[in-house]
């Protein structure tokens, strides 16, 4: 497929991303409300509410509009397919915020799993967990089948210089969750190697099932950082924060595809993470504007 005026149109789009500046100053406002007004002084946001507390859901379709404007310009439905399985990555978000919300108000989170809402990882999670499952297991499996779901389609979907761009990405992205996932499960949880098998994606790019192996077994976090350091992601996580080590890491992987097979999906699926990541960003800054309200109202 050729990809002139696609990429001629993602470049367009890509100039109304958030600048450096802009979250400097959204980051500085006092309250949510100011927060909420300066974003929606751009274009991409003019449309919201001042409601931030259900910035999430305003926003879940910004996204799917971004593909629908990018799909217009594509013909091949295989790109299609695999570019609907990139845009999951969302509705996992979502589906997570609504069951930590459940969480945090001391509700079930099977009423949000139960809940018709009609979408396949609805229809997942009623046929894998059980009743009363622990929150952060609901989300590590929301993830697996995500990533599973996406490294098929990329086989199934792609070809060529396309399928070679996004088995970098894709690839990139799975060893650095798994990775990651190992990491906070040791740190934070002591969760069983039993059990983090379970956890894990059992798809390998640059992170081989013997290094899995090897850190699932280690017994303390100074000999998993030192053997994460081993591998080609170690400058990733030399910072210590695992979120920011994901995000650059993924965002390099997305980087490079395009430098090396510039004519290919890479640019659109590099704006898309990179549109994906700035609404995670904005969340973010909103709930750190909100908690810091309350604790001055304390």
């Amino acid at each position: 497929m050729k990809y002139h005026a696609i990429n001629a149109k993602v470049a367009g789009m890509n100039a109304k991303l958030l600048l450096d500046e802009d979250y400097s100053s959204i980051s500085n406002a006092r309250t949510a409300h100011e927060a909420m007004n300066l974003l929606k002084s751009h274009e991409t946001y003019a449309h919201l509410d001042n409601d931030w507390t259900s910035f999430g859901a305003q926003t879940f379709s910004l996204l799917e509009d971004d593909y629908a404007k990018i799909s217009n310009f594509i013909n091949d439905m295989n790109i299609k397919k695999y570019l609907r399985s990139v845009l999951e990555k969302r509705r996992v978000a979502l589906l997570k915020q609504e069951l930590r919300i459940a969480y945090g108000v001391g509700k079930s989170t099977d009423a949000v799993i139960e809940a018709p809402q009609g979408d396949r990882f609805h229809d997942f999670l009623k046929s894998t967990i059980k009743s009363g499952a622990a929150l952060s297991q609901i989300e590590i499996l929301l993830d697996l089948n995500y990533y599973t779901n996406l490294w098929k389609a990329r086989s199934r979907y792609l070809s060529g210089a396309d399928k070679v761009a996004m088995t970098l990405v894709n690839g990139t992205e799975i060893d650095m969750y798994n990775l990651a996932r190992i990491l906070g499960l040791k740190k934070h949880y002591k969760t069983s190697g039993e059990q983090m098998y379970k956890y894990v994606l059992p798809i390998n790019y640059k992170v081989v099932p013997q290094l899995i192996q090897q850190l699932i077994e280690a017994d303390n976090e100074v000999r998993i950082r030192e053997l994460i350091g081993s591998t080609s992601y170690g400058e990733y996580f030399a910072a210590g924060n695992t979120a920011a080590a994901f995000n650059r890491a993924i965002n390099d992987a997305n980087r490079r595809a395009v430098c090396k097979n510039p004519d290919t999906i890479a640019k659109i699926t590099y704006y898309l993470h990179r549109k994906e990541a700035e609404i995670s960003n904005i969340i973010s800054i909103m709930e750190t504007i909100n908690y810091a309200r309350r604790c001055r109202r304390a």
